[in-house]
């Protein structure tokens, strides 16, 4: 998880992080979750060639 928000950090793209079902409290509790992460970014307009 780290190395993709650096990775996004680096090149300035932003993101919001979702924890699923109860992930959040578990990774509060516990630092770790069953459930899975989903990173949200904004699609682009930009077409990379």
């Amino acid at each position: 998880m780290n190395l993709i928000k650096d990775l996004l950090d680096k090149n300035q793209i932003s993101y919001i992080i979702k924890e699923r079902e109860s992930g959040g409290y578990m990774k509060i509790y516990t630092e770790a979750s069953i459930y899975g992460t989903d990173i949200l970014v904004e699609k682009s307009q930009d077409i990379i060639n």
